[in-house]
């Protein structure tokens, strides 16, 4: 047994585990499946950008009636 608490253990490897899969292909997501979250982040990132356009908008209205209301 190792006395440093801070040493290497011998239950952890430093390498990952299956080994048997080939290097660069994707095991655990299908090709639809990563289809299916890219279509999600477009639709996600689209609803961002028009939530920050009204937040845009809201905040031009609301200078715009203080400056008519102190001219």
């Amino acid at each position: 047994m190792n006395s440093d608490a801070h040493g290497p253990s011998e239950h952890i490897t430093a390498t990952p585990g299956h080994d048997d899969a080939p290097s660069g292909e994707q095991t655990y997501f299908s090709p639809t499946e990563w289809q299916s979250f890219r279509d999600a982040d477009k639709l996600a990132g689209a609803y961002i950008v028009v939530l920050m356009q009204g937040i845009f908008a809201i905040g031009l209205v609301l200078y715009l009636i203080v400056l008519w209301s102190v001219v």
